[in-house]
């Protein structure tokens, strides 16, 4: 389980793979992110590094944000999916009991 932001998420993940692991990746999303509502302006903050990126946009600034997350997650699934690694997305905002007794047994993780 993890936001796979980090480099050694994926590589992890691979190594495992590559040495004939089953596994399954969840994926957690934060529904602010994936939807972003950009103001004209705004300052981004890695809350695990601490660096800041300041961003001028607006509409075409979501636009952009939300194909380029789009493309992170295909590329994600991607990665799972070559390494014989099943993928789920879930939400941030799910209580726990939802993901665990619903979303885990729709990809046949629970019995």
């Amino acid at each position: 389980m993890s936001d796979l932001l980090s480099e050694d998420a994926t590589k992890a993940v691979g190594l495992l793979a590559e040495r004939g692991h089953e596994l399954s990746v969840i994926h957690v999303l934060d529904s602010n992110f994936m939807q972003p509502n950009f103001a004209e302006e705004v300052e981004l903050v890695d809350v695990e590094g601490g660096a800041n990126l300041e961003l001028f946009g607006g509409p075409g600034l979501n636009a952009s944000f939300k194909d380029t997350v789009a493309e992170w997650i295909n590329e994600m699934q991607t990665f799972c999916s070559r390494r014989n690694v099943r993928y789920i997305t879930i939400d941030s905002v799910w209580p726990l009991e939802d993901v665990l007794l619903r979303r885990l047994r729709v990809h046949r993780l629970l019995a």
